[in-house]
Order: structure tokens, then C-alpha cells, then sequence
């Protein structure tokens, strides 16, 4: 068992490694500024810090996963605050089917961003289902079996 210097040590020279990488994915988050921040939701809110610092390490299909869930939530926290909302319209549908259903009542505040949503909705559905870290060779043993 390591002891707890050994452990220290490891971190700081893992963090000495990919500092510049991660700095440069700051960079990048710093240059993009969306409205989103006049949505007021605690778990968007969550998730989109936990994005943030997943995309900086570089774990790309876990921030892809974050930025969805905020999605989710500022959009179904803007529809229960349009006129005759209920939450048993969105209760159990899936982020795709929220956002259709803001398309369709035209929430007004998320019509700006309605076709972003929806291609980082197609994103994720893609990165869930059909992950890109899978490669199986054709003539593997795999497919002898």
C-alpha cells in the first residue's frame, strides 16, 4: 500500500503533466458565453460545474452527459413556469421528448436555444448508445462464435 506522500507526490506530478492541456480547455470554456446563466436552477447549476471541470480533464462523454442533464433542467424548469404548465407532463419523458414538448408550447425563452438543445440531445443519445471507445475487429473471435 502506497503511503500518503507517495499518493501526493503521484498527484502532483500528474497534475504538473496535463496542466497546459487543461489550461488550454479553460481557455476554450472561456471564450464561450451563452445566456444560460439568467436560467436560475440549482441542479443546472450542478451540472453545468460538474461539466465544466470534466470537459477541463478531458473526459469528454461524461461532460457531453452533464451539459445534457443541465439542458434538462433549465428545460423543465422554464416550462413548469409557462402559463397551464403541470409536472405530470414532463414527470417521465425522456430530455428529448421535454424539449419537443417546449418546442411545441413555444417557450418563449427557450426558443433561442431550441435547436442547440436538440442536437446536444442527438449527441448524447449517440455517445450513449453507440459509445466510440468500442472497436471490435471484423475477423475477430468474436465473430467466429
Amino acid at each position: 500500500m502506497r503511503s500518503f506522500e507517495e499518493c501526493k507526490e503521484t498527484l502532483r506530478e500528474l497534475n504538473a503533466s496535463t496542466l497546459e492541456r487543461r489550461a488550454e480547455r479553460l481557455r476554450e470554456l472561456e471564450k464561450t458565453e451563452t445566456d444560460a446563466r439568467r436560467f436560475s436552477s440549482d441542479r443546472e447549476g450542478s451540472y453545468s460545474r460538474e461539466a465544466t471541470d470534466l470537459y477541463i480533464n478531458g473526459h469528454y462523454r461524461s461532460a457531453i452527459f452533464c451539459c445534457a442533464f443541465a439542458v434538462d433542467q433549465i428545460f423543465r424548469y422554464e416550462y413548469m413556469k409557462a402559463p397551464e404548465s403541470r409536472y405530470e407532463d414532463l414527470e417521465k419523458l425522456p430530455s428529448g421528448k421535454v424539449i419537443g414538448k417546449c418546442k411545441r408550447k413555444n417557450v418563449a425563452s427557450l426558443c433561442p436555444f431550441m435547436e442547440q438543445a436538440e442536437l446536444l440531445n442527438k449527441m448524447r443519445n449517440k455517445v450513449a448508445t453507440h459509445p466510440l471507445f468500442i472497436d471490435v475487429p471484423i475477423d475477430s473471435d468474436l465473430t467466429r462464435q
